[in-house]
C-alpha cells in the first residue's frame, strides 16, 4: 500500500529526521524539584485543600461552641519514701519505696476502681443527676434487685468516675497532682479533696488490716509453739533422768548452752592427776637411775643435803687436823687417836646418811610408780564412763536443741506480736496532703483559642498532606512536563477547557472550532500553535498525511482531528480533507453536520465510490470529509486492505493536506495500521484522565511498527493545571515557544511563535 513514489521518499527523509521515532528511553531525564513544583500541585489541588481546611476548622468551632465548660481542680499530695519512725522496731507492713515499681503501684491506686467506689460511696455520687442519669433516681436503687446487694454501685458510674480522675506525678520528685474534671467548680474540688482522702484512708486500712492479720495468724503459732516447747522440754528432762544424766552448771568457757556433767568432771580431774603422778614418775625415775648408775654420791639430793654436807665439813676439819698432827706425832698418839677415833665416826655416819637417802629416793620412785599405776587404772575407768555417757548425750543435745529453738520461736513470737498489738493502734501514715483542691475559676475545657489555633494548623496541614498525597496516587498527565516526562516527546499544544457555544470553562470534547468573530482567541490560538509547531517540526514543510489518536477513548482526538483542520484549512487556505477512520464510533459527521450514509467503510468494502457523493464538503472553506459510513465489526481489516492505498493515490494529488481520525491504540489496531501510510502521528492526551502508562504504552507500539510521531496534543488543559500562575491564561497558549525544550517560555498577548 502505497500513497506515490514522491511522497513515500518524503516520508522516508522525514523518517530519518524524526528524533522521536526509534526507541524509547527506559529511564527519562527529570528536573530536579523545586519550590514552585511544590506550589504548583497546591495550586492545583486549591480545593482539596481549601476544603479540608473549612471542614476541619468549622467543626472544631462547633464543638467548641456548643461544648459545655469542664473545670479541673487539683488537689497536690506527697509520698514519702519512708513511713515516720514512732517506734524503734519497724511496722510488719513495710514496702520497698527506693524504686519506681513503688511509684507507679501508687499511681494505679489513685486511680483504680476501688478508690472510685469509696469517693462516690462518701460523696454519695449516685444519687446526683448528672452520674445517676437524666431521670435523677439514683442507681443504687435501680439495682438492687439485679445484683441482690444492698448499697451495689454500678460498674458503669465507677468508670464514669474514674474517666475524670487525672493523675501527674511531678518529674523528679515524690508529689503527685490528683485532679477530677466536672461542670460543677465546687463538685469538682470536693472530689479531688476526697480522692486524696480516701486514698490516704485506704493506705492506712491496708496496713491495719495486715498488722491485724499477721496478730491473728501469730497468736495462732504462739499457741502451737507453745505446746511443742512443753513436750520437748519435758522429753529432754525424762531422757536425762532415765541416763542419769546431771548436769552441773556452765562449763569451762562459759559458753550459752554449754554444760557440764559430773562424770566429765571427775575426768577431767583425774587426767589432772594422772598428768601430774607421770611427770612425777618421770623425774623421780631418773634419779633412782643416777643414782643406780652414780651411786648415792652423784645424786642430788645427796649432795645439796645439809646434814650431810655439815658432817663432810667436820670430817674434812678433823682429817686436816689429823694430818697436821702426823707430822710430830705417831699414829698412837693419844691426841692422834682420839682425832682418828672421831672421824671413824663421822665417816660411819655419813655413810648411814647416804644409805638413808639412796633408800628415800628408791622408796620415792616405787611410790611415784604405784601412783602412776593406780591413776592411770583410775582414769580408764573414768573415760570408758565418759565415753558412754557421750552416746547418751548424742541423744539429749538433739532434745535440748529442739526444747531450745522452740524456746527462741516461741519467745521471737511473743515479742512481734506484742509490737504488733501496738502498731495495729497507730495511724502515721507516709501521704500527705500538700495542697488541697479549690474550685476553679476558669473551666479547663474547652480552651478557645488553642482549639481554634490547632484547628487551623490541622487544617492547613491536613489539607496540604491531602493535596499531596491525592496528587502522589493521581497518574494522569497534567502538563507539558509529566508529557515530556514519560514518553519524551514534545508537547505540540495545550487546548484550553472551553465550551464553544457559551465561552464558559466545560469540556471542549466533539466540540468544533468556533467560527472567525466568535471570541475564544485562546481556542483558537491554541490549534494556531500546534499547527505552527507541526509545521516547523518538519523542517519547514508542512506534512501532507497525518493521523490524529489517543491511547483511550473519550480524550478528544476527534475534537483535536477537527480543529485541527479547520485551523489548518483556514491558514493556508489550501485544500484539505479529514477522513473519519474510526468505523467502530464515528463522531466527525456530528461535529460538521454532515451525511454519513456513505463513507469510508462503504468504500472500503466496494459498496461506495468516489464519483457517487462519498466526499463531501463542510462549512469550513476549503475542507471536505470522509465520513467513517456504516459501524463495521472487520474494521482493522478494511483498512489493512489494498483500497486504502487506491483511494489515497487518488485524493493525495488534490488536497494540501490529508488528516486521519483514527481509532484509541489501546485495544486497537486500526491507528497501528493506519500510520505506517502517513507521515506522522499526532497523539492526544485529556489532561486529569490519560495516564502516564497508558501514554507510554501507546507511544511504545507505534513506535514499534517505526511510527513517526510529532508530538503530543494536551488536551481540555485547565487553568489550575498551569504549572506557572504567573501567567495569563490565554497568554500561556499564545506563548508557547518550539516544543524541543519546553523550559523557556516567552509571554505574548497576541500571534504566534516563530
Amino acid at each position: 500500500m502505497s500513497a506515490g513514489n514522491g511522497h513515500a521518499a518524503d516520508k522516508d527523509s522525514g523518517i530519518h529526521k524524526s528524533l522521536a521515532t526509534a526507541l524509547i528511553p527506559d529511564v527519562q531525564a527529570q528536573d530536579k524539584e523545586h519550590l514552585r513544583d511544590y506550589l504548583y500541585v497546591l495550586h492545583r489541588r486549591k480545593w482539596i485543600v481549601l476544603t479540608f481546611f473549612t471542614l476541619v476548622v468549622v467543626t472544631v468551632l462547633m464543638a467548641v461552641l456548643f461544648a459545655k465548660p469542664v473545670y479541673r481542680a487539683k488537689t497536690t499530695i506527697r509520698i514519702e519514701r519512708e513511713t515516720p519512725s514512732v517506734l524503734a522496731f519497724k511496722d510488719i507492713y513495710e514496702e520497698r519505696k527506693d524504686d519506681l515499681e513503688y511509684f507507679e503501684t501508687q499511681y494505679q491506686i489513685l486511680k483504680s476502681r476501688k478508690i472510685s467506689e469509696r469517693v462516690v460511696r462518701a460523696m454519695r455520687l449516685d444519687r446526683l443527676p448528672e452520674f445517676a442519669g437524666a431521670a435523677g433516681g439514683p442507681i443504687r436503687s435501680s439495682m438492687v434487685e439485679l445484683s441482690g446487694k444492698p448499697g451495689y454501685i454500678s460498674p458503669d458510674l465507677i468508670d464514669k468516675v474514674r474517666s475524670r480522675i487525672t493523675i501527674r506525678p511531678v518529674r523528679n520528685s515524690s508529689i503527685i497532682s490528683v485532679s477530677f474534671d466536672d461542670p460543677d467548680p465546687v463538685l469538682a474540688a470536693r472530689a479531688a479533696n476526697e480522692i486524696a482522702r480516701q486514698y490516704i484512708r485506704y493506705s492506712t486500712e491496708s496496713k491495719l488490716a495486715v498488722s491485724r492479720l499477721a496478730r491473728d495468724w501469730l497468736e495462732g503459732q504462739l499457741d502451737d509453739i507453745k505446746g511443742r516447747l512443753e513436750k520437748s522440754e519435758e522429753a529432754l528432762n525424762t531422757y536425762a533422768a532415765r541416763n542419769g544424766i546431771i548436769l552441773t552448771g556452765p562449763g569451762k568457757d562459759g559458753a550459752k548452752g554449754q554444760v557440764s556433767d559430773i562424770i566429765t568432771n571427775r575426768l577431767e580431774q583425774i587426767s589432772a592427776l594422772l598428768i601430774q603422778a607421770t611427770s612425777e614418775r618421770i623425774c623421780k625415775g631418773a634419779l633412782y637411775y643416777q643414782m643406780q648408775k652414780g651411786g648415792a654420791w652423784s645424786t642430788p639430793e645427796v649432795m645439796n643435803n645439809p646434814l650431810i654436807q655439815s658432817l663432810m665439813r667436820n670430817y674434812t676439819g678433823l682429817e686436816a687436823q689429823y694430818a697436821r698432827l702426823s707430822i710430830d706425832y705417831t699414829p698412837d698418839y693419844p691426841r692422834m687417836i682420839q682425832i682418828k677415833r672421831q672421824m671413824d665416826q663421822f665417816k660411819k655416819r655419813i655413810n648411814d646418811e647416804v644409805k638413808k637417802a639412796g633408800d628415800s629416793i628408791h622408796m620415792n620412785y616405787e611410790a611415784a610408780l604405784e601412783k602412776e599405776k593406780v591413776l592411770s587404772a583410775t582414769y580408764e575407768q573414768a573415760k570408758k564412763e565418759a565415753l558412754d555417757l557421750k552416746d547418751r548425750m548424742v541423744q539429749y543435745n538433739i532434745l535440748k536443741r529442739e526444747a531450745e529453738t522452740n524456746q527462741e520461736l516461741y519467745n521471737g513470737l511473743l515479742q512481734r506480736m506484742k509490737e504488733i498489738g501496738v502498731t495495729a493502734t497507730l495511724t502515721a501514715s507516709n501521704i500527705q496532703v500538700l495542697d488541697a483542691a479549690k474550685p476553679p475559676e476558669m473551666p479547663y475545657e474547652p480552651k478557645k483559642t488553642r482549639d481554634l489555633l490547632a484547628a487551623v494548623l490541622v487544617g492547613a496541614l491536613g489539607g496540604i498532606g491531602l493535596a499531596f498525597f491525592v496528587d502522589y496516587i493521581d497518574n494522569t498527565v497534567k502538563n507539558a512536563e509529566d508529557v515530556e516526562r514519560s514518553v519524551a516527546l514534545p508537547c505540540l499544544g495545550l487546548v484550553p477547557e472551553f465550551d464553544v457555544a457559551a465561552g464558559t470553562e466545560t469540556p471542549a470534547v466533539d466540540k468544533r472550532l468556533p467560527e472567525p468573530g466568535e471570541g475564544q482567541i485562546a481556542l483558537v490560538e491554541a490549534y494556531n500553535s500546534i499547527n505552527t509547531y507541526i509545521q516547523f517540526s518538519s523542517g519547514g514543510r508542512f506534512p501532507k498525511l497525518m493521523l490524529v489518536t489517543s491511547p483511550q477513548k473519550g480524550e478528544g482526538k476527534t475534537t483535536t482531528s477537527a480543529n485541527l483542520a479547520v485551523t489548518m484549512a483556514r491558514t493556508y487556505k489550501g485544500r484539505g480533507i479529514i477522513i473519519d477512520s474510526d468505523m467502530r464510533n464515528p463522531q466527525l459527521h456530528k461535529i460538521f453536520d454532515v451525511e454519513n450514509s456513505k463513507g469510508l467503510s462503504g468504500y472500503l468494502t466496494g459498496q461506495a465510490l468516489i464519483e457517487e457523493g462519498f466526499i463531501q464538503k463542510t462549512a469550513t472553506e476549503n475542507l471536505d470529509i470522509i465520513t467513517a459510513g456504516l459501524r463495521t465489526p472487520n474494521a482493522s481489516d478494511l483498512l489493512n486492505s489494498p483500497r486504502l492505498g487506491e483511494l489515497l493515490q487518488k485524493i493525495e494529488p488534490e488536497y494540501s493536506f490529508i488528516i486521519f481520525d483514527s481509532p484509541p491504540v489501546i485495544g486497537f489496531s486500526d491507528s497501528l495500521i493506519l500510520s505506517a501510510s502517513v507521515d506522522g502521528v499526532i497523539m492526544v492526551a485529556r489532561t486529569g484522565r490519560t495516564t502516564r502508562e497508558a501514554l507510554h504504552q501507546t507511544r511504545k507500539s507505534l513506535a514499534s511498527i517505526n511510527s513517526r510521531i510529532f508530538g503530543v496534543v494536551l488536551n481540555a488543559m485547565k487553568q489550575t493545571d498551569l504549572k506557572y500562575a504567573s501567567y495569563y491564561y490565554s497568554d500561556y497558549y499564545n506563548g508557547e515557544e518550539n516544543g524541543a525544550s519546553r523550559k523557556t517560555r516567552k509571554k505574548k498577548k497576541t500571534g504566534l511563535e516563530a
